[in-house]
């Protein structure tokens, strides 16, 4: 829906800053995580400010943080991902460094 949507693109602006940790503690990551991994929705037609481009791009914000890099871990961002990797374009770029990301964090956390 078009609240989602303008919810998710207001994330995605906070969550470039420190702040972001305490959105970190709350369900909003694995939502996320879910919009990313759950949608059927071809990645050609992934426009700006769409709810899947949104949610990306957030969790590329969450994965500059070593919180955000062990809370996506715990969601499993890694499958939400891997079928965007290998596509090309920008989501692909994306989605590579959310992987990434995540591979160079300690298995421990």
């Amino acid at each position: 829906s078009e609240a989602i949507r303008w919810s998710l693109g207001f994330l995605r602006n906070i969550t470039l800053e420190e702040h972001c940790t305490s959105i970190l503690k709350t369900e909003i990551p694995e939502w996320i995580v879910t919009f990313v991994g759950t949608s059927t929705l071809p990645i050609l037609q992934w426009i700006e400010d769409s709810l899947e481009e949104s949610a990306l791009l957030i969790m590329c914000n969450f994965a500059k943080w070593e919180e955000g890099r062990a809370v996506l871990k715990r969601h499993k961002a890694h499958e939400a991902v891997d079928n965007i990797i290998g596509k090309g374009g920008i989501h692909d770029i994306r989605a590579s460094i959310v992987q990434a990301s995540l591979t160079s964090i300690n298995t421990s956390t």
